[in-house]
């Protein structure tokens, strides 16, 4: 889970998406196309025009960085806020821009296969009034896309995977992810296809990230946040039923959909958490961890299996799923998303620290409430280059 700011759309008059007239009829009866509406938000640079950059390397060792940090009376290099904060900078920067060209730069860096290379599917972010989805014709601008079925007077849809919510899911929503993804050639010109999906959690508490992997009738589903086996995620998890009877409607209708997820935990409940400075809140990292599953899949070639033995166990799990996590983003997702400016900005050198919490178990929930957070302190992520106040 991660808060983020919203990228502005407006609602400009709107225009019906064309299907193709081999599509076979839906399940659900008469097919109702949705509507693209565009947005007026700024159009950013060619990603070619930019040139990435290695990040910087590190200049002192973990225990010099931690004399420093005890240096003239001092508890940490930085307050644990600025620590968390440096995450957000990251965050806010990653989600200004378009994500899909993200996902197209991990792509283009997986091995050649007999099988033919792997197509960037559009991100699709859903909310409870509109989906909203990046058009790589209007280099991948964010559009709203008003759903089929308007909800009811003055309420927005549901998005819990409940029994009485089903069919919003199946047939509302699901219906204008098929639209989307039929729209960009996924399923019918492109056998092969990587993407995520975004989903508005409540509210007010943020907003959830999955990635996916299609190949043919093989579909890999990877949540960082809510790992089970598939038949418990096709009864719980509200983005795997989205996104499963999507493909269904997409693929041809002779294809065999086979369906693996992940089963390790790599961000405890999502990243929420009562306290936002133990383990559990510091991993806000959901949008990065599906780049990650992508990359350690299609570029590394690992199985869904090796990618499970990956996550963290035991007592300190959270802990090393969060250095996980940063030094993946530290050192390949920035320069994969041509963020390098980052490494310059002051705001965002406390993210190679952690605030370390020697007391906090993973796995056994004491409420902050009645436990001691005295003994925490700021500490570097051990391999990351430390950048001192």
């Amino acid at each position: 889970m991660v808060v983020l700011r919203s990228r502005k759309v407006t609602t400009p008059p709107t225009t019906t998406s064309k299907r193709s007239r081999t599509r076979r009829a839906s399940p659900h009866g008469k097919s109702k196309t949705a509507v693209a509406v565009r947005s007026t938000r700024s159009k950013t640079p060619s990603p070619r025009t930019r040139k990435a950059t290695s990040p910087p390397r590190a200049r002192v060792t973990r225990s010099r960085a931690e004399a420093i940090s005890h240096a003239k009376g001092a508890d940490w290099v930085y307050t644990p806020q600025e620590v968390n904060d440096a995450s957000i900078t990251y965050a806010n920067a990653l989600n200004a821009a378009p994500l899909t060209p993200v996902v197209k730069a991990i792509l283009d860096q997986a091995p050649k296969s007999s099988g033919g290379k792997f197509v960037a599917a559009p991100y699709i972010f859903i909310d409870r009034d509109f989906i909203h989805y990046e058009d790589k014709s209007k280099r991948y601008t964010m559009y709203p896309m008003v759903y089929p079925i308007k909800p009811p007077s003055g309420k927005k849809y549901s998005l819990e995977a409940d029994e009485d919510n089903m069919k919003v899911l199946l047939e509302v929503v699901a219906l204008s992810v098929h639209s989307i993804l039929y729209n960009a050639g996924m399923g019918h010109r492109h056998k092969r296809f990587a993407g995520m999906l975004g989903i508005q959690i409540g509210v007010s508490v943020g907003q959830h990230y999955i990635a996916y992997i299609y190949d043919n009738g093989k579909f890999s589903f990877f949540d960082s946040g809510d790992p089970k086996q598939c038949d418990k995620q096709q009864e719980t998890n509200n983005t795997y039923i989205i996104l499963m009877e999507a493909l269904r409607l997409t693929v041809p209708s002779t294809t065999t959909i086979t369906p693996i997820c992940n089963t390790g935990v790599f961000e405890t409940a999502a990243g929420v958490s009562e306290d936002v400075f133990n383990y559990i809140g510091q991993n806000i990292f959901c949008h990065s961890w599906s780049l990650w599953f992508l990359y350690q899949s299609l570029v590394l070639g690992k199985t869904m299996s090796q990618i499970d033995e990956m996550a963290g166990t035991g007592i300190h799990a959270d802990r090393d799923n969060l250095w996980l996590i940063k030094r993946f983003v530290y050192t390949t997702i920035i320069p994969l998303a041509r963020q390098t400016s980052l490494y310059r900005k002051e705001t965002f050198k406390p993210f190679t620290f952690y605030i370390d919490d020697p007391d906090y178990r993973s796995g056994k929930f004491v409420s902050v409430k009645s436990r001691a957070t005295k003994n925490r302190i700021v500490l570097p992520i051990p391999e990351l280059p430390v950048h001192t106040a």
